[in-house]
């Protein structure tokens, strides 16, 4: 079914100029044509001459650090009027103007940036040198066609308690800046590509652990690619993870009484961050947050997750395990170490050797655990 799509401006003002696209609005989306038309406002005065009239002719293909140039005709405005060009603030431009023997056209020649996109110009044509009555102006809006600019990723609005194993995540990638439109958009995770698409958003439904990651994106155009947005992280509300013991080095010798021993709990993952450590000796559990427990006993109090012992006793010997918290919860117990020394001979125990069915009777021979040793 074929649909007029002709577009009727009635009673053209001052407002109507500038550059027309069309474009499509469907269900799955809203897609314009990369060609424009553009539309110039003719505006006129009359004087002595008859109607003064200006016509800004605009360059087809402005790009971003290239040289492009608007001329400025005028027709009846008088030999002694000639047209100037004025920036967005009213202040007259100089630089870059060019003039034509005549003097009823005048040139305008930038080499454009980005911060030049949607800026306006105006020609102005005036009675005299003066500047003090202005028969006519004309005003056109200089678009730069540049790749998108001001990438950013964005995290859409989770719930109060954070991220969470199973939930739903939105990203969104936003541009502050794109002429023409983006076309697409690429994400990333982990510095790898994972999604080229049209629409800004990335969804992740049933959030699992092999989603967590950094992600990052990049808009496209008919002109380029943008950069990288800065990446932004995704993680979960969840205890700490990882959570191991580990003995700090000790000399080559191992363990001795009289040394400093000390040991760190290591984790691997956490958010939020850790809050405290919990130290325990042989499997007894005591309070939490930075306080160090022996035999379920507070023995030092530290903001750091060592636990240091100076002067070991045999009273220091046994398991050693520990627990990290946030503020979410506290973590499984690492596997315990154990603190033990090099020492002098331990376990010792006497026994008796195997004797007679009959058990021992006087005169029988005794024992020797260590015959060669006499």
């Amino acid at each position: 079914m074929k649909r007029d799509c002709t577009v009727r401006i009635n009673d053209l003002r001052s407002w109507g100029e500038g550059n027309y696209r069309f474009t499509v609005v469907t269900d799955v989306g809203t897609f314009s044509t990369q060609e424009e038309v553009h539309l110039d406002y003719l505006h006129s005065i009359y004087n002595r001459a008859g109607f003064c009239q200006l016509h800004i002719i605009s360059p087809q293909d402005v790009q971003e650090g290239k040289k492009a140039v608007w001329t400025c005709f005028s027709r009846n405005c008088g030999s002694r009027t000639h047209p100037q060009w004025f920036d967005s603030k009213g202040e007259l431009i100089t630089k870059g103007t060019s003039r034509q023997e005549s003097g009823q056209n005048i040139s305008l020649s930038i080499t454009l940036t980005v911060e030049d996109h949607q800026r306006s110009i105006r020609c102005s044509a005036y009675e005299d040198a003066s500047r003090t009555n202005c028969l006519v102006t004309s005003v056109t809006q200089i678009h730069v066609k540049h790749i998108p600019k001001g990438i950013q990723a964005i995290l859409l609005p989770a719930s109060k308690n954070g991220i969470k194993f199973g939930d739903t995540v939105s990203m969104r990638c936003t541009v502050t800046s794109s002429y023409p439109f983006v076309s697409g958009y690429t994400w990333y995770k982990d510095g790898y590509e994972i999604q080229t698409q049209s629409m800004s958003d990335l969804m992740m439904k049933n959030l699992k652990a092999t989603d967590l990651g950094n992600y990052s994106c990049v808009a496209h155009n008919a002109i380029g690619s943008s950069l990288s947005s800065p990446p932004i992280k995704i993680d979960v509300n969840g205890i700490p993870k990882g959570i191991r013991a580990i003995l700090l080095p000790a000399s080559k010798n191992g363990i001795q009484f009289g040394d400093t021993v000390s040991m760190r709990c290591m984790v691997t993952s956490s958010y939020p961050f850790i809050s405290g450590y919990t130290w325990y000796k042989d499997g007894y559990p005591f309070i939490s947050g930075y306080t160090w427990y022996k035999d379920g006993y507070e023995i030092h109090t530290q903001s750091m997750s060592d636990l240091m012992m100076e002067n070991l006793k045999a009273t220091d010997l046994g398991n050693y395990s520990c627990m990290a918290h946030n503020a979410i919860g506290s973590s499984l117990s690492s596997p315990p170490i154990k603190i033990d020394v090099n020492d002098i001979p331990k376990g010792i125990q006497a026994i008796l050797l195997p004797a007679s069915k009959n058990g021992i009777k006087f005169g029988d021979t005794g024992g020797d655990s260590n015959p060669g040793g006499r």
